[in-house]
């Protein structure tokens, strides 16, 4: 009689679905660290390194990190330590700890080598002691306003153990991106 039915997402052959939409593109992308492992004992929060990734997973390159309003506990351990390619001197800033107490924010302004589509992202756990290991953040980019635009909001992520560790490749964007069909 007739012909069968077609499998899902090709009832339009010979013309494909569209596709999926790029992630944006800045030349600038920022966190903002809200939470630590140990809030009750903070003195900062840490990290050894931030990589970002294009769609196609190729690391992007990243021109110069900006921590305004860092609070230094050692002067080696400033922002620029988290794009050299070394695990020490790690990034610390004492920022997220205001009053005696924890957490407020700290922000990390990372300005990419060129106009950049970040897909994912990979931090790494910063030296002893782990209570400093960030467990909250907003990740997001600045629009051609100079505007902060939220990509993604992490509550409650579970550092390693491990020091110098990655906590894993993150989606840029929650939730990620739908798999082609």
């Amino acid at each position: 009689p007739g012909s069968p039915p077609l499998p899902p997402g090709t009832a339009m052959a010979p013309f494909s679905p569209p596709p999926l939409p790029s992630p944006p593109t800045s030349l600038v992308y920022e966190f903002r660290f809200s939470n630590v492992r140990d809030p009750a004992t903070a003195d900062g929060v840490a990290l050894s390194a931030v990589h970002f990734f294009a769609a196609d997973g190729t690391q992007l390159a990243v021109q110069e990190v900006q921590n305004p309003g860092w609070a230094s506990l050692n002067d080696n351990q400033h922002a620029g330590n988290l794009i050299d390619g070394q695990p020490t001197p790690y990034w610390l800033d004492g920022s997220i700890v205001s009053g005696g107490s924890c957490c407020g924010t700290t922000t990390l302004i990372f300005v990419m080598a060129a106009d950049s589509s970040v897909a994912s992202y990979e931090l790494v756990t910063g030296g002893p002691p782990y209570k400093r290991d960030p467990t909250a953040w907003e990740v997001g980019f600045r629009n051609a306003e100079g505007n902060f635009v939220v990509m993604s909001t992490v509550t409650a992520a579970t550092p390693p153990e491990e020091r110098f560790a990655t906590y894993g490749i993150m989606h840029a964007s929650l939730p990620p991106p739908s798999p082609p069909s």
